[in-house]
């Protein structure tokens, strides 16, 4: 019966208790309830981090995106007011006018606008701010200059930019000035005879951290600059 008992105990020479209790697993193997609650403890840590890991991920993940398709807004934004300036007209009189937060012209814009279209129609834009729901934001205003039969009365808005901190035009005017031709830029271009030679867009963007972005636009006339 003796050598039963400590067959069943790893370590034959260790023997057993009197209540027949192998005394290497007794002392190695048993789990108090201290060292339960560090296990658990030192678990909850580990699994908190990962969290806090894969949570700051997501969120840095999403604001990427959400800034990746702010800046991808504003580049088709300020390519369209591009276009749209350098195919500006002068119809019965009307010339760009300009001011620091707001400007309007007559351009040549597809007709109708809505997919491809070669044919164009003399149309008057304006670029101006407006309080939204989510701030400041960029609006693009066209209204058909009717000076044919089936010209559409209707006058379209269209949002361009949201998040918009501040915005401002400047209008470059060409002087000579001991032989050399200099641009000095005007906050507003009003009751001007001829078109100013180019055009700055001046733009900060953003919610919590504010980025500056400007544009400069040489109209046609001043290419020979």
């Amino acid at each position: 019966m003796k050598n039963n008992e400590n067959r069943d105990c790893p370590r034959a020479k260790i023997g057993t208790d009197s209540e027949g209790v192998c005394p290497f697993f007794a002392s190695h193997f048993s789990l108090t309830l201290i060292e339960l609650l560090i296990s658990l403890t030192i678990f909850a840590i580990v699994v908190v981090a990962v969290y806090s890991v894969f949570s700051t991920g997501i969120i840095g993940w999403r604001k990427g995106e959400v800034a990746i398709s702010l800046f991808h807004e504003i580049r088709l934004s300020l390519d369209r007011i591009t276009r749209e300036a350098r195919n500006q007209a002068s119809f019965n009189g009307h010339k760009l006018v300009g001011q620091a937060d707001e400007m309007y012209f007559i351009s040549l814009v597809p007709f109708p606008e809505e997919g491809k279209s070669e044919y164009k129609r003399l149309a008057k834009l304006r670029y101006f701010l407006e309080e939204g729901e989510s701030g400041l934001n960029l609006f693009r205003e066209r209204e058909w200059v009717p000076f044919l039969e089936d010209a559409p009365e209707e006058v379209d808005k269209m949002r361009l930019i949201s998040c918009v901190q501040s915005l401002s035009f400047e209008y470059a005017e060409k002087e000579i000035e001991e032989e050399e031709v200099v641009l000095t830029w005007q906050t507003a271009w009003v009751d001007k005879e001829a078109d100013p030679v180019a055009i700055k867009i001046n733009l900060n963007i953003g919610e919590k951290s504010s980025k500056s972005l400007s544009r400069v636009i040489y109209l046609p006339k001043g290419e020979d600059l």
